[in-house]
């Protein structure tokens, strides 16, 4: 690795570190998917996506 593919990495983390990805969704799948390539800090969710997404209620803490 050159030198400034070498910078180049160290920018791509800080950028990536200089924010915190939040996803709106239910879906335990795309979670995942998403946390493979962005390093996801947390997931929110509402009873309208819980609904949409075909989970219950019983499902907001455990992976469905």
């Amino acid at each position: 690795m050159t030198a400034i593919q070498s910078q180049s990495k160290n920018k791509t983390k800080d950028i990536i570190n200089m924010f915190q990805l939040l996803l709106d969704t239910a879906d335990v799948k795309k979670i995942a998917e998403i946390n493979e390539y962005l390093p996801v800090h947390g997931v929110t969710t509402n009873p309208s996506i819980m609904a949409g997404s075909g989970k219950g209620d019983s499902c907001i803490t455990s992976d469905c």
